[in-house]
């Protein structure tokens, strides 16, 4: 069922690739499912990413744009096209932990 799911989803947004959701960044894909099964309800869903500045306990990056790179990876890796119709819903944040 969640093959099919995720099946109609890929269609939707124009993947165009063979990449199976189950089997590789299964949570991200996951979060984009939801978004869209959301808004294909009629729900006005935003999915907001809050990705943490400077953790040293988690040796996480220290600047944004690290994480912007490895979000594109991941889009990449799931064949999302830039620009797809989920994308103006889909929010990334970045705060600095040492702000907090």
């Amino acid at each position: 069922m969640i093959e099919k799911s995720f099946d109609l989803v890929r269609a939707d947004l124009g993947v165009r690739t063979e990449t199976r959701w189950t089997e590789i960044l299964f949570q991200y894909a996951n979060r984009i499912a939801h978004l869209w099964f959301l808004r294909a309800n009629g729900v006005p869903a935003e999915l907001v990413f809050v990705s943490f500045l400077n953790d040293a306990d988690m040796k996480g990056p220290e600047r944004a744009e690290t994480w912007n790179a490895a979000f594109a990876v991941a889009d990449h890796a799931l064949g999302l096209p830039a620009g797809h119709r989920l994308a103006k819903h889909i929010h990334h944040v970045h705060p600095d932990i040492r702000e907090l």
